[in-house]
């Protein structure tokens, strides 16, 4: 089943390749040799050690695989990074209006339109090392998604990043523009964090708790500003004095697998403060949840040809502190996917969001609002889709039923890095 949106799939990477010199075969050595047996095309040598080095080969001239395969990799080559470029763009026509535009890319006018350009870099260096970044381009500006750097693959499976990073609160929050399932952003995401969700510079560290199921907490500090921090400072320009200045998440991630069926469920919380006064705080308490069944699955219950579906649900409480009083409000949405074989697939999404009053925050009230959308998708290769996407809009801003009708299509080059 797609968990990200469709576009053509490339992996480019540097691997690792043994060159070395047979040892004689009547003669045993005494002392290590600086150079191994290959493997080549056929077996490795008979008695490969624990730590996946034949015998006779220092532990140097082996990589990361050697103990899966039993094979070397061949010396400093093993440090060769692995990297994938990325490039994916949306183009769409539409027929609209009405819409109150709090997700990016909502469809408020007809006409043709270029919606993104986004290209990205993916690397790994040691197997520990990660680069992950992205520029995106709109038709009237051009800025960073996100660029990371990480270490991972530690004990414990620890994992520290820090740059402009993409939240772990909830799951599209994580997604680029281009791993979208729906051609638009839910509208809780824009309420509570900006135009593509909570994106924001800082540092963050996850790590695995022992549990018969997986159980990551995760902690993070970082800027109170930004285009993803539009709950605290957001767009203001307030330099950092003290560690009230910032903004602090914890959150835990659950993942549960049971037969065929993927679940999982998190919890998240985001402390800082906002436009108001550095005196007022806002904070937000997250909850997701999915739930997938996956069309193809490998193994005795691979179903190429069987129906694929993914549930998803973010919801949102956002409390916040202005001269003389507090201001709290909801929102979220429930998404439907379903994959069909012969590369159809249809979705759902439902979108609500608290109505808002007149604030030091908020220039004026807002009415509840109320979405639907509905998407037909095809996708003719692995990452290209043509979507048909539909959705009407009642509330906030305007009296009047917001619609929109789109045909979107996504395309581009998306590498895998293997881990």
């Amino acid at each position: 089943m797609r968990v990200s949106t469709s576009a053509l799939c490339l992996t480019v990477f540097a691997a690792s390749v043994a060159f070395a010199s047979p040892p004689e075969p009547e003669i045993e050595p005494l002392e290590a040799p600086s150079s191994a047996k290959p493997c080549g095309g056929g077996a490795c040598p008979a008695g490969a050690s624990a730590d996946g080095c034949p015998p006779g080969a220092s532990k140097g001239d082996c990589g990361d695989k050697a103990a899966a395969e039993g094979c070397p990799k061949g010396g400093w080559k093993r440090f060769m990074p692995k990297l994938g470029i990325a490039a994916a763009a949306d183009v769409g026509a539409e027929l609209g209006g009405g819409m109150g535009a709090d997700g990016a890319f909502d469809r408020d006018t007809s006409g043709f339109a270029f919606d993104w350009l986004e290209l990205g870099l993916i690397g790994r260096w040691g197997g520990k090392l990660v680069l992950d970044a992205a520029l995106l381009a709109t038709a009237s500006d051009v800025h960073l998604d996100h660029a990371a750097i990480g270490v991972d693959n530690l004990p414990w499976k620890l994992e520290i990043r820090g740059g402009m990073l993409r939240s772990r609160v909830g799951y599209e929050s994580a997604r680029s523009p281009w791993a979208w399932a729906f051609p638009d952003q839910a509208v809780a995401l824009g309420r509570v964090f900006g135009p593509l969700g909570h994106v924001y510079t800082g540092a963050d560290l996850a790590f695995d708790i022992p549990a018969p199921w997986t159980l990551r907490p995760y902690f993070s500090a970082g800027m109170a500003t930004g285009p993803g921090m539009r709950s605290f400072y957001g767009d203001a320009n307030v330099s950092v004095d003290a560690l009230r200045d910032l903004a602090w998440q914890l959150g835990v991630e659950n993942w549960i697998a049971a037969g065929p069926l993927d679940l999982s469920f998190e919890f998240g919380a985001i402390l800082g403060p906002n436009d108001s006064g550095r005196a007022n705080y806002s904070d937000v308490l997250a909850f997701g949840a999915a739930l997938v069944y996956p069309r193809s699955l490998s193994g005795p219950n691979a179903r190429p040809d069987g129906v694929g579906v993914r549930v998803e649900t973010e919801w949102y409480v956002r409390r916040r502190q202005v001269p003389g009083r507090n201001l709290a409000d909801s929102s979220g949405f429930l998404s439907v996917e379903v994959d069909f074989a012969g590369a159809w697939e249809a979705g759902l999404r439902f979108d609500y969001a608290q109505a808002l009053e007149a604030s030091a925050l908020d220039a004026a009230p807002v009415d509840d609002v109320v979405r639907a959308t509905l998407l037909l998708g095809y996708e003719p290769a692995e990452w290209v889709s043509l979507d048909l996407v539909s959705a009407i809009e009642k509330g906030g801003a305007h009296d009047e039923i917001g619609y929109s009708v789109q045909l979107a299509v996504r395309a581009g080059l998306i590498p895998e890095v293997s881990r």
